[in-house]
Protein backbone atom coordinates (compact mmCIF):
# COMPACT_ATOMS: atom_id res chain seq x y z
CA UNK A 1 0.00 0.00 0.00
CA UNK A 2 1.45 3.30 -1.18
CA UNK A 3 1.26 6.85 0.62
CA UNK A 4 -1.42 7.65 -1.35
CA UNK A 5 -3.61 4.54 -0.57
CA UNK A 6 -2.53 5.11 3.03
CA UNK A 7 -3.90 8.71 2.78
CA UNK A 8 -7.44 8.09 1.19
CA UNK A 9 -8.14 5.11 4.04
CA UNK A 10 -7.36 7.93 6.26
CA UNK A 11 -9.69 10.28 4.73
CA UNK A 12 -12.18 7.20 4.24
CA UNK A 13 -12.05 6.29 7.83
CA UNK A 14 -12.02 10.15 9.11
CA UNK A 15 -15.15 10.67 6.65
CA UNK A 16 -16.92 7.77 8.56
CA UNK A 17 -15.99 9.02 12.14
CA UNK A 18 -17.21 12.31 11.11
CA UNK A 19 -20.36 11.13 9.77
CA UNK A 20 -20.95 9.02 12.88
CA UNK A 21 -20.01 11.86 14.58
CA UNK A 22 -22.63 14.44 13.23
CA UNK A 23 -24.98 11.37 13.27
CA UNK A 24 -24.55 11.59 17.07
CA UNK A 25 -24.64 15.19 17.59
CA UNK A 26 -28.27 15.06 15.53
CA UNK A 27 -29.57 12.72 18.03
CA UNK A 28 -28.22 14.17 21.10
CA UNK A 29 -29.73 17.81 19.95
CA UNK A 30 -33.16 15.31 19.30
CA UNK A 31 -32.47 14.56 22.94
CA UNK A 32 -31.71 18.03 24.14
CA UNK A 33 -34.48 19.15 22.21
CA UNK A 34 -37.07 16.74 23.41
CA UNK A 35 -35.47 17.63 27.38
CA UNK A 36 -36.59 21.05 26.81
CA UNK A 37 -39.82 20.36 26.06
CA UNK A 38 -40.08 17.90 28.77
CA UNK A 39 -38.56 20.39 30.91
CA UNK A 40 -41.17 23.23 29.88
CA UNK A 41 -44.10 21.16 30.73
CA UNK A 42 -43.23 20.09 33.89
CA UNK A 43 -42.57 23.96 34.52
CA UNK A 44 -46.18 24.67 33.12
CA UNK A 45 -47.46 21.55 36.06
CA UNK A 46 -45.25 22.65 38.58
CA UNK A 47 -46.39 26.17 38.33
CA UNK A 48 -50.15 24.79 38.45
CA UNK A 49 -49.78 22.86 41.36
CA UNK A 50 -48.00 25.90 43.05
CA UNK A 51 -51.44 28.22 42.12
CA UNK A 52 -53.31 25.72 43.45
CA UNK A 53 -51.62 25.16 47.06
CA UNK A 54 -51.96 28.57 46.94
CA UNK A 55 -55.70 28.79 46.68
CA UNK A 56 -55.67 26.34 49.12
CA UNK A 57 -53.60 27.84 51.79
CA UNK A 58 -55.94 31.15 51.34
CA UNK A 59 -58.97 29.14 51.51
CA UNK A 60 -57.20 28.15 55.01
CA UNK A 61 -56.03 31.22 56.41
CA UNK A 62 -59.69 33.00 55.64
CA UNK A 63 -61.28 29.37 57.40
CA UNK A 64 -58.86 29.91 60.73
CA UNK A 65 -59.24 33.67 60.67
CA UNK A 66 -63.12 33.36 60.24
CA UNK A 67 -63.27 30.59 63.09
CA UNK A 68 -60.57 32.32 65.27
CA UNK A 69 -63.00 35.51 65.30
CA UNK A 70 -65.97 33.09 65.79
CA UNK A 71 -64.32 31.30 69.04
CA UNK A 72 -62.87 34.98 70.26
CA UNK A 73 -66.65 36.03 70.36
CA UNK A 74 -67.81 33.13 72.06
CA UNK A 75 -65.22 33.60 74.38
CA UNK A 76 -66.11 37.16 75.06
CA UNK A 77 -69.46 36.12 75.68
CA UNK A 78 -68.95 33.40 78.22
CA UNK A 79 -66.87 36.05 79.77
CA UNK A 80 -69.47 38.67 80.18
CA UNK A 81 -72.19 36.05 80.78
CA UNK A 82 -69.72 34.84 83.67
CA UNK A 83 -68.73 38.64 84.98
CA UNK A 84 -72.59 39.35 84.98
CA UNK A 85 -73.28 36.30 87.01
CA UNK A 86 -70.53 36.69 89.48
CA UNK A 87 -71.52 40.35 89.54
CA UNK A 88 -74.96 39.43 90.12
CA UNK A 89 -73.61 36.95 92.95
CA UNK A 90 -72.40 39.77 94.97
CA UNK A 91 -74.90 41.96 94.68
CA UNK A 92 -77.49 39.47 96.14
CA UNK A 93 -74.59 38.75 98.99
CA UNK A 94 -73.99 42.52 99.87
CA UNK A 95 -78.50 43.25 99.85
CA UNK A 96 -78.12 39.75 102.22
CA UNK A 97 -75.24 41.05 104.14
CA UNK A 98 -76.72 45.04 104.20
CA UNK A 99 -80.53 43.22 105.18
CA UNK A 100 -78.42 41.05 108.14
CA UNK A 101 -76.79 44.00 108.95
CA UNK A 102 -80.47 46.20 109.68
CA UNK A 103 -81.98 42.84 111.27
CA UNK A 104 -78.97 42.68 114.01
CA UNK A 105 -79.35 46.89 114.60
CA UNK A 106 -83.16 46.23 114.79
CA UNK A 107 -82.52 43.44 117.34
CA UNK A 108 -80.04 45.48 119.54
CA UNK A 109 -83.03 48.49 119.74
CA UNK A 110 -85.54 45.69 120.66
CA UNK A 111 -83.09 44.27 123.25
CA UNK A 112 -82.38 47.51 124.39
CA UNK A 113 -86.11 48.66 124.67
CA UNK A 114 -86.57 45.50 126.58
CA UNK A 115 -83.67 45.28 128.41
CA UNK A 116 -82.61 42.23 127.77
CA UNK A 117 -78.44 41.00 128.01
CA UNK A 118 -76.32 41.43 124.63
CA UNK A 119 -75.34 38.03 123.35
Amino acid sequence: MNNDEKILKALETLQAGQTRLEKTVETLQADMSDVKQGQTGLEKRLTAKIDNVDMKVEAFNHKLDTTAEAIKGEIKETIEREAKATSDAFTDTFEKLDKQEKLEKRMQRVEKRLDLPQL
